[in-house]
């Protein structure tokens, strides 16, 4: 994926969400790693970002480390699509970042 600083997992759409796939930047994998999470449960970082009963779930602010051990703010954002659960997370200095693009 392209997005910058963005970490995609793909989960079952039924309870615990056993990771299938997670497909993180290159810019996620450079500042966090590649996460290597096989199950999200309730009692996981990401258990309230899951879907339960509803199609998304609002933008939830969440606090995770990076390879350092500095902690950045990032927004996490969940979509059931009736065969699996998509979990978009990000850090918020992504959003902010200025980009300039020339033609």
């Amino acid at each position: 994926m392209s997005t910058s600083g963005a970490l995609f997992l793909s989960a079952e759409a039924t309870a615990p969400k056993p990771s299938r796939r997670i497909e993180p930047s290159l810019s996620f994998q450079r500042q966090f790693g590649c996460p290597t999470d096989s199950l999200i449960t309730p009692d996981h970082f990401l258990g309230r970002v899951l879907p339960i009963g509803r199609k998304m779930t609002r933008p939830v602010s969440l606090s995770i480390s990076d390879l350092n051990g500095d902690r950045h703010e990032c927004v996490a954002e969940a979509f059931d699509t009736q065969h699996n659960v998509v979990i978009l997370l990000y850090p918020v200095n992504a959003l902010s970042a200025t980009r300039i693009v020339l033609t």
